[in-house]
């Protein structure tokens, strides 16, 4: 981070907020992205801001879990093999 991304940084803690959340998701990717991510984390200025942004990446998320299983029950259904995906039992 340089000295005027560190500015915005106490102007808006959220920032620091997005940036941990992403990384945790993002792993090892994270470095590639983390240029943009700080750019798009400096115009989120509300908590409200914080949460919708949570809720959209993780419609991205689950939009691509839900296109994979589809393409691969697709694939094997080309082979005889039907598959079904049920959700996890919570625990006990």
């Amino acid at each position: 981070m340089n000295n005027n991304n560190l500015g915005e940084l106490y102007k808006n803690p959220k920032v620091g907020v997005v940036k941990k959340y992403m990384a945790e998701i993002l792993k090892g990717r994270y470095p590639n992205n983390a240029e943009f991510i700080e750019r798009i984390a400096t115009l989120l200025a509300t908590d409200q801001d914080v949460s919708q942004f949570g809720v959209l990446i993780g419609n991205v998320f689950q939009a691509g879990y839900e296109k994979s299983v589809k393409d691969h029950r697709a694939e094997l259904s080309k082979h005889g093999i039907t598959i079904t995906v049920k959700p996890e039992e919570p625990n006990h």
